[in-house]
């Protein structure tokens, strides 16, 4: 039987994988020439819309339905980091 530190490492693998592979099936349905001049909240708000997309269409990966994807507002936080998207 698998320890909990073990599940939860798994788990963790297993997340940054899906996260990433979400991120690049929703930049694979950009147009980056229609971004290149965009501010990056609108471009954010873009890549977003598509991974819920490709979350929500019947050729998503079948461990997408156990993820719901939420963009961070953006925050009034000049010269800092800007909003994150972030499957949950």
């Amino acid at each position: 039987m698998a320890t909990i530190p073990n599940l939860r490492a798994t788990y963790a693998i297993a997340l940054r994988y899906h996260a990433h592979e979400l991120v690049a099936l929703g930049y694979q349905q950009m147009n980056s020439s229609r971004y290149a001049n965009g501010e990056e909240p609108a471009i954010t708000g873009e890549l977003v819309r598509f991974i819920r997309e490709v979350v929500e269409s019947d050729s998503a990966p079948a461990w997408a339905v156990y993820y719901a994807i939420g963009d961070d507002p953006p925050l009034n936080t000049a010269g800092k980091h800007p909003p994150v998207s972030d499957p949950e």
